[in-house]
């Protein structure tokens, strides 16, 4: 979009939020907006492994716990 306008010579607008500059200023703070997601997406993915490994996978987990309390509860 910005690649279109700049290529337009009559695009000229009145409105500040509407100018080539901004419009410029704007695309390079998404795209660097994006990049910091893109980086970010791994330490998330560890995170969220470490998770679901101590709630899930390990013996000792949260969810190993709550079957015998329920185990426990029903026996009773």
């Amino acid at each position: 979009m910005v690649a279109l306008m700049t290529a337009e010579p009559l695009y000229t607008p009145n409105e500040a939020h509407l100018t080539v500059a901004t419009n410029t200023t704007l695309l390079a703070d998404m795209e660097g907006a994006n990049d910091d997601v893109i980086n970010a997406v791994p330490a998330w993915k560890n995170s969220m492994a470490s998770r679901n490994a101590r709630l899930y996978d390990d013996p000792d987990s949260v969810f190993e716990r709550q079957k015998l309390v329920k185990e426990y509860v029903k026996s009773l």
